[in-house]
């Protein structure tokens, strides 16, 4: 109301948690016709959450990496001419990265169990408490992630994927 922003990061903003986990979506994302590999656009555009940030540099991962999937011959000879033109940089990867960390290139989203709990509260229990309490475990998952650090959480991934 009064024009003032507040930066949250991601662990301590109840709605990211909330949508990032499916529960505050329409319902039509949960059945969604344009989700999946047969595409009726030219172009799919999307954050790309895949990007594996080893393959980028700090610059680029500063301004968001963003993804283009091109799904016709049209968008190929448009994405070409724009690339020619040095209107875009792009770089290609492989399909898997962006399918594994953007379901929704796959199939619709799935609703989150609670989101009926969720909704049938939403009016009597503070927004930020009611998320807590739905999410307390992802909720406590970002902070400990946050409090260690990006780097090291990858670190830990890798050491304990190694066979």
């Amino acid at each position: 109301e009064d024009g003032s922003k507040k930066i949250l990061r991601h662990d301590e903003d109840s709605y990211y948690l909330a949508f990032n986990e499916n529960l505050i979506l329409r319902p039509s994302c949960y059945h969604c016709p344009y989700s999946g590999n047969d595409r009726y656009s030219d172009f799919t555009v999307g954050d790309f959450w895949g990007a594996r940030i080893e393959d980028f540099t700090q610059s680029e991962l500063n301004d968001g990496i963003g993804i283009t999937v091109i799904n016709s011959k049209t968008a190929n000879i448009i994405w070409n001419s724009l690339l020619r033109n040095d209107r875009i940089s792009a770089r290609e990867v492989p399909r898997e990265y962006g399918e594994r960390s953007n379901l929704s290139f796959c199939m619709p989203q799935s609703e989150h169990p609670r989101r009926k709990f969720f909704f049938d509260r939403m009016d009597h229990v503070d927004f930020d408490v009611l998320i807590r309490r739905i999410m307390f475990k992802n909720w406590l998952k970002g902070r400990v992630k946050t409090a260690i650090g990006r780097k090291n959480v990858m670190r830990i991934k890798w050491i304990m994927n190694r066979k």
